[in-house]
């Protein structure tokens, strides 16, 4: 099932489920209908036992001669057997042909037992099988104190102990029991019958069970069709969204409390897709804003040149500002590809120690020509022989741009401010910068390709704005974290985490701060 639909799946889990339901209610059913039969069966058999084991004990089968043509009302016959002698006392109809001995052993009390017995001629029967001793009532005219035998009264299914005093019947202090004269009573009657109801209302389920199976059937059919039916609406609403749609999302409002946070999930997706697509478009754009500015200077450069004939100087002077032009178209496709290659993870790294605060001092010295341009002065906090452990090359690119950032884009006349200290088990540089023309909405966007606050202003490529595009992806590459922020007072902090190894020296408070190359 692993190709199956969900449809599927629901159908062959839920129809033998429930049928079998339908199946196991079924023979339930017929359970309890053939229990309650059987006890009706059994009753009545109880009730024509008594009246014929009554008239058996009235006729005197000794001296009265029964009339063998009454019929016997739902009894197949009946059979009186002296359990002294073994021998057969009396049989009904006249024309049963009884065993050489009782169909089933007599009771051991005179308690009622029923038994199933198969005939000689194939016919099952319901047989009942009762103990029988007759009262013996004391006759004071003789010297033993007995009376002739009289019609004893017979003992019923429901009073194993005979009738009670006051029919005629003398109490049972009075009674005398002559074990001599015990007698086995049977009676059967034939199951057909109960077998043909029982199968009527077999038949009878099998069709109600039959019908019920195709009702259910139906019924779950309907029911899966209409509860997966919310699925087909976030299909078609999912169908609608494509690139020129990246606006549309899936409504959640009708579909089942189980399905939302799958919608949730698939808005979330489009969201993130929207957004990839925007700074997809965002990010063409400005590569090709940033091209367009070296190569229209190389145009223009060129069709200045050809419109007349020039001295070897003047071709000379075009060449070398084509090939300015071309460096910087240079510079920004190696940023690029170094962004592309940093997200696919194919720049080769080795961890190692590194000497952190050197690094920071020898590319702050590096920058001296911009700071004294700009008149920034520099704001040194940052401890000694501070190690961290991470890939020298890519770690002297992060710190390089991200101090070539403040030195560049600090207001001019203000300062640029360099901490590094341990914090935990990782290390923490903090590098600001004023940077009055900079909102809170933008901290989010400053990472982008060729984000500018500015975004009219291009310098032919000296300055792209990828440079924090590359640390941001170089930073997780090293297992680091980046994040900006912008005080009240229109500061810039960037701050790079870094795991550690050796937390350095704190720098003497009198110590110079390095040296600024000019």
């Amino acid at each position: 099932m692993n190709g199956a639909s969900l449809k599927t799946r629901l159908l062959v889990w839920l129809l033998p489920a429930l049928i079998l339901l339908v199946i196991v209610a079924a023979v339930g059913l017929y359970s309890l209908q053939k229990d309650l039969l059987v006890q009706q069966f059994d009753q009545q058999l109880g009730k024509r036992a008594f009246d014929a084991s009554r008239d058996l004990w009235i006729r005197r089968v000794e001296t009265v001669e029964a009339d063998a043509s009454e019929p016997l009302e739902g009894l197949q016959f009946v059979e009186m057997w002296d359990l002294d002698t073994g021998r057969l006392w009396r049989a009904l109809p006249d024309d049963h042909r009884p065993s050489a001995a009782p169909l089933v052993p007599a009771p051991a009390d005179r308690d009622a037992v029923l038994s199933t017995v198969r005939l000689d001629d194939g016919r099952r029967v319901r047989v009942l099988a009762l103990r029988m001793r007759p009262p013996r009532r004391p006759w004071r005219g003789r010297p033993d104190h007995r009376r002739p035998e009289t019609e004893p009264t017979p003992f019923a299914l429901d009073d194993p102990d005979g009738p009670a005093s006051g029919d005629g019947t003398p109490p049972e202090e009075d009674r005398e029991l002559d074990t001599r004269n015990d007698r086995l009573f049977l009676a059967a009657a034939d199951l057909a019958p109960l077998h043909a109801e029982l199968r009527r209302w077999a038949t009878w389920l099998s069709f109600a069970s039959a019908a019920s199976i195709g009702i259910v059937a139906v019924i779950v059919l309907l029911g899966v069709n209409r509860g997966l039916r919310p699925l087909h609406s976030v299909a078609a609403d999912i169908a609608t969204v494509d690139a020129a749609h990246l606006t549309q999302r899936v409504h959640g409002a009708d579909v089942p409390a189980e399905l939302r946070p799958v919608v949730a999930q698939l808005n979330g997706l489009l969201d993130r897709l929207q957004q990839a697509f925007e700074r997809e478009r965002s990010f063409l754009a400005a590569a090709a804003h940033e091209l367009r500015t070296p190569l229209a200077g190389v145009r223009s450069q060129l069709e200045v040149c050809l419109r007349r004939p020039r001295t070897p100087e003047d071709y000379r002077g075009t060449m070398q500002g084509c090939l300015q032009s071309t460096i910087s178209i240079q510079r920004i496709v190696d940023a690029l590809l170094q962004i592309s290659r940093l997200e696919a993870g194919q720049v080769p790294t080795g961890a190692e120690a590194v000497d952190l605060s050197r690094m920071l001092a020898e590319e702050i010295g590096s920058l001296g020509d911009t700071m004294g341009q700009r008149n920034l002065s520099l704001r040194w906090d940052v401890r000694e022989h501070l190690r961290v452990t991470a890939d020298p090359e890519l770690l002297r690119r992060v710190v390089a741009n991200l101090l070539n950032n403040a030195a560049v884009y600090a207001d001019a006349g203000t300062w640029v401010a360099v901490t590094a200290r341990p914090a935990d088990d990782m290390v923490q540089v903090e590098i600001t910068n004023p940077a009055a023309d900079l909102q809170r909405c933008d901290l989010d966007r400053m990472f982008d390709p060729f984000w500018r606050r500015d975004e009219a202003r291009s310098d032919g490529g000296a300055h792209a704005g990828i440079g924090l595009a590359i640390v941001r992806q170089a930073v997780t590459v090293l297992g680091g974290r980046i994040a900006a922020d912008l005080d009240t007072a229109g500061t810039l902090a960037l701050t790079l985490r870094l795991a550690g190894g050796d937390g350095g020296q704190p720098r003497r408070a009198d110590g110079p701060a390095p040296a600024v190359r000019r």
